[in-house]
């Protein structure tokens, strides 16, 4: 919107009139890095620029910044600083740059109406708010034109788009949405964080089923629990309980023989104990997961979980996280290796000394590692006679999240 607008865009701080930090409130080490960065910043830059702190953290902490911090010339929350340069906001514009890679992120709603006690995102972003079905449409065939062939929906909880209207329905409006970006032509359709408390209690199996049978959309489940214990997922706010998640699961991997599924988990919330992070791992490597991030619990003041009692020592948090992370890693090779032997098409999206590296459809980008294709005579010959870059691979072995192929 900025170079629209006729803005230039510099690298360079130095040759900058406006330095824009983009801030993240969501953990303190984010906005420990917000604070950090807006202080090195006024070092580098020249005397003339101005050092413009927006985003999340601000929207959490505008008076306290303008208070104490007093190396940012504007701090300004999103309202202001679309004032400031006279743009619309993204939710409010179809405009937005592409790069030259072949998928793109397709933001389809702001904000969460939920409650999850963990999470300030309703303070930063507002209540929940589905963008127009229309203006995503339009966004996607800009996207089309420009021959993306993979459109990633996200969203703050991309299960609950079109449910804050409260309209009568016959299908779910996620249904409708990805029936029309289809219909433009994109083969590919990724979703990603589907929150299964935004489905309808009693009716979560044949929800997810119908949403996820859709022409198009690939069989990759991003779903975040964040835990598996019924007590501290009640004291989470989470509308849902092991047996359902469990259900679930069992259901996706009936239904959809290639499923790929991953998900979140936080460790460390207060008043979890021993017994009940045991119990969490327990059922966690029992459970058809394929990808995993885990958290340590943070505490953040502005929410609601900053008031619970029993809380985890901090250490203790980051232990058990890295025990679950090391716990699920050595199982993580037989959870993958059904992969090795199949075969995919995929683009090559970059290369260092000794390997072309791509990603087959079970992976996202910058979450789940990258398929590697070792540099030989043969692989550099198809690359070289291969304007558009995509090659079929077949796949060889795996490491963690990566895999290693060949080029067929």
């Amino acid at each position: 919107m900025l170079t629209r607008k006729g803005y230039i865009e510099s690298k360079n701080e130095q040759d900058a009139d406006y330095i824009i930090i983009n801030s993240c409130g969501f953990i303190e080490d984010a906005l420990l890095e917000t604070i950090e960065e807006t202080i090195i910043i006024s070092k580098l830059k020249k005397r003339s620029s101005k050092i413009i702190l927006t985003g999340c953290a601000v929207n959490l902490y505008k008076d306290q910044f303008i208070k104490d911090l007093f190396e940012a010339d504007y701090i300004f929350n999103y309202q202001d600083f679309y004032q400031f340069f006279e743009i619309n906001s993204y939710e409010n514009s179809i405009y937005r740059r592409l790069s030259d890679r072949k998928w793109e992120y397709l933001l389809i709603s702001e904000g969460c109406s939920k409650k999850c006690t963990y999470c300030t995102i309703p303070l930063i972003k507002g209540k929940y708010r589905s963008f127009d079905m229309n203006q995503i449409i339009e966004e996607a065939k800009i996207l089309k034109e420009r021959r993306v062939e993979e459109i990633i929906l996200i969203s703050q909880d991309t299960a609950y788009y079109g449910l804050d209207h409260n309209i009568n329905r016959k299908e779910h409006p996620l249904e409708k949405l990805i029936e029309k970006i289809y219909e433009l032509g994109i083969e590919k359709i990724r979703i990603l964080y589907f929150n299964l408390d935004s489905l309808e209690k009693g009716n979560e199996v044949e929800l997810l089923e119908k949403i996820y049978s859709s022409k198009g959309v690939i069989p990759y489940f991003e779903i975040p629990f964040q835990h598996l214990v019924d007590g501290i997922l009640k004291k989470m706010g989470r509308n849902i309980n092991f047996e359902t998640i469990d259900l679930i699961l069992k259901s996706i991997k009936e239904k959809f023989n290639d499923s790929v599924i991953r998900t979140s988990i936080i460790t460390g919330f207060p008043g979890e104990t021993e017994k009940d992070y045991l119990l969490l791992k327990e059922r966690l490597l029992k459970l058809p997961i394929d990808y995993l991030n885990v958290f340590a619990y943070c505490d953040m003041q502005k929410a609601p979980s900053y008031k619970l009692k029993n809380k985890v020592k901090s250490e203790i948090a980051v232990e058990r996280r890295n025990d679950l992370i090391n716990s699920f890693e050595e199982t993580s090779k037989n959870r993958l290796k059904r992969f090795i032997g199949t075969e995919d098409e995929i683009y090559i999206e970059g290369e260092d000394e000794n390997y072309y590296m791509g990603r087959i459809w079970s992976q996202t980008p910058d979450l789940d590692g990258l398929t590697y294709i070792y540099k030989d005579d043969k692989s550099k010959k198809i690359i070289e006679l291969n304007k558009n870059n995509k090659v079929k691979v077949r796949i060889l072995d795996t490491f963690f999240y990566d895999f290693y192929g060949e080029i067929l």
